[in-house]
């Protein structure tokens, strides 16, 4: 019977995606409670990786039209990599509105999470962090603790989630990440950096820390019910 409910969702997921959800020595009852477990958690955390995502661009993007006098700082400060990149995104909007210039509040929506990230890196640590005692830190994320080198704190926690975030985007295995609760914990933590009350908005409808610890287990008995196993 087992064999016969995991036939099923292989037919739409396919065996080699499926396997990923196998646990060592695990049944194919155990794989498919990790594959809905695996689901259930991204779902979880969507709403949180959505915060963190728009509580940077929307921040970084502040502080430098602040700083800089004007909205459309991208073509003074992009390294030549992501100055192609923004132009990419440019033309691309520039044609979709129907050659009708994009607004920088169009243009921030359209960059990916990575373009943010990076300019959190080494190469833009001169030209936007180290001026003015590390001014723009302090006010793109106001409520950041004291750390020996900030920029590079930030940088390390903000990559590391840019990279779950893009696993829970491509329907990629999470169930098994060691420190999956931690990861958590730190988004969670770097939204409130930028935003307390985003910070606690989110906590009032995040369920992730349910159904981390019971999920799977509810899963199973929900899998046992319905296929009578």
């Amino acid at each position: 019977m087992v064999s016969t409910v995991f036939a099923d969702p292989a037919r739409g997921v396919s065996k080699p995606r499926l396997a990923k959800y196998r646990p060592q020595n695990g049944s194919d009852f155990d794989t498919i409670a990790n594959y809905f477990w695996n689901i259930q958690l991204s779902e979880a955390l969507y709403p949180g990786l959505a915060a963190l995502e728009v509580t940077l661009r929307s921040s970084i993007h502040d502080a430098l039209t602040a700083r800089e006098g004007t909205d459309m700082w991208f073509r003074m400060l992009l390294e030549p990599g992501q100055l192609r990149g923004y132009a990419e995104t440019h033309y691309m909007l520039y044609n979709r509105l129907r050659r009708k210039h994009p607004t920088s509040g169009q243009i921030v929506a359209e960059l990916t999470f990575g373009f943010w990230t990076t300019l959190l890196s080494q190469p833009y640590h001169q030209t936007l962090w180290a001026p003015g005692k590390s001014a723009l830190i302090k006010n793109v994320f106001p409520h950041l603790p004291k750390t020996p080198s900030n920029r590079h704190f930030v940088h390390q926690r903000y990559n590391d989630l840019r990279m779950l975030r893009n696993r829970v985007m491509h329907h990629e295995p999470i169930w098994h990440r060691q420190n999956l609760r931690e990861e958590w914990e730190g988004m969670i933590e770097a939204i409130g950096w930028i935003s307390p009350t985003t910070r606690d908005s989110i906590l009032l409808i995040d369920h992730f820390d349910d159904t981390f610890r019971y999920g799977k287990a509810r899963i199973e008995a929900d899998l046992r019910l319905r296929f009578k196993l």
